[in-house]
């Protein structure tokens, strides 16, 4: 065995029941890869896991040989934009590829460098999907025997007819006019009305009581859904809480979302003690001591975002309904810097909010604690 993979069969002895991760290790491409790692044919390096096809599997496999100290810690999604993008890239004109490269070089990777926190998957999911309308507009421009440099404002007009998706194209075609590569042109904004609860107070905590007792839904599908129906919390955020986010204080358990804390109600508190005493019995396949209050099946992860939809959609639940009721309902009853704070939207948002949905807040829920 190559000597840079000793940690690994130290990482993997040093486990409570290492079956998991083995059973990872044995699948297909990872099994080859690993054994030409061991053999010496193939370097142990991140580069080599490049090469694999993007999946969950190589995404297992590289954060098992980063937590085990084999390979550097690096930003593993942001890793996987790379080569996502690299590849998609090749099937399209080479043209359309360059620019797109450009745009992703000179406007896209610097911010995502500057984030404090790791790319996570929601962020690599949103950025190849502006990536892929981005291309579907100059594929539409190419057809009508257009080119960016010679458009202008009626060719933009006439493509958002029929378009959505308006800010990623806004953004792109003014880093395109700000580089000389077109004209500058406006993105014509839909302007809709206030928005307006799909549900009201009452359904949403009918529902709620439903969601507490469905046994059939794990602890894990409840909580997100409760937070989603009860405090307006997106799935995305909710699966990034960590455990220090939860306090209990003689008998009373309390989560912070955002600056603020929030005593539970009685029954989610339950519901989530239940929860965290899972996570202590449960068996750990991997040393790592869990900082997350969802911890996902990748070692020292928190569970995907998408798998978090998943077992609510499955249930029947769409998150982004049960959200934007509960956020619009709050809005018209609770001071924008009060849901700023609980909630964790910005305070322009909160503000931007409550005049929409017609919010006086001259009285308010008890939200703010502690």
């Amino acid at each position: 065995m190559h000597e840079r993979l000793q940690p690994l069969s130290d990482y993997l002895l040093a486990v409570k029941d290492p079956r998991t991760a083995v059973r990872w290790l044995k699948r297909e491409s990872v099994a080859d890869t690993l054994r030409g790692m061991a053999k010496g044919q193939l370097p142990v390096a991140h580069t080599t896991l490049d090469e694999l096809p993007l999946s969950m599997k190589t995404r297992y496999f590289r954060r098992l040989l980063i937590s085990a100290n084999v390979l550097p810690e690096i930003d593993v999604f942001l890793n996987e934009l790379e080569l996502a993008l690299a590849r998609f890239l090749t099937t399209i004109p080479e043209e359309h590829a360059r620019l797109i490269r450009r745009y992703h070089q000179w406007r896209t990777l610097p911010r995502l460098r500057q984030r404090a926190e790791p790319t996570s998957t929601g962020v690599f999911a949103n950025h190849m999907r502006n990536v892929r309308l981005i291309a579907a507009f100059l594929a539409w421009l190419q057809e009508q025997h257009l080119h960016l440099s010679t458009m202008d404002q009626a060719v933009v007009d006439r493509y958002f007819a029929a378009a959505s998706s308006r800010d990623v194209l806004g953004q792109f075609l003014t880093w395109a006019a700000g580089s000389g590569l077109c004209t500058r042109v406006e993105v014509p904004r839909v302007r809709g009305g206030p928005p307006q609860a799909a549900m009201s107070d009452e359904a949403l905590a009918e529902l709620a009581e439903r969601v507490l007792a469905d046994v059939a839904l794990s602890p894990v599908g409840r909580l997100l859904a409760l937070f989603a129906i009860v405090y307006a919390q997106p799935i995305r955020s909710s699966v990034e809480l960590r455990l220090e986010a939860v306090e209990q204080d003689e008998g009373r358990v309390s989560i912070r979302f955002a600056a603020t804390r929030v005593h539970l109600p009685a029954t989610i508190a339950k519901l989530l003690q239940e929860h965290l005493e899972q996570l202590e019995t449960r068996g750990s396949y991997h040393p790592i001591v869990n900082e997350w209050l969802f911890p996902g099946i990748v070692p020292g992860q928190h569970l995907a975002a998408g798998t978090g939809i998943g077992l609510l959609t499955r249930a029947g639940l769409s998150v982004r309904a049960l959200r934007t009721s509960r956020l619009v309902l709050l809005s018209q009853t609770v001071p924008a810097r009060v849901l700023a704070d609980v909630i964790g939207i910005s305070t322009q948002t909160a503000h931007a909010r409550s005049i929409a949905s017609g919010g006086t807040w001259q009285s308010y829920p008890e939200l703010r604690r502690g």
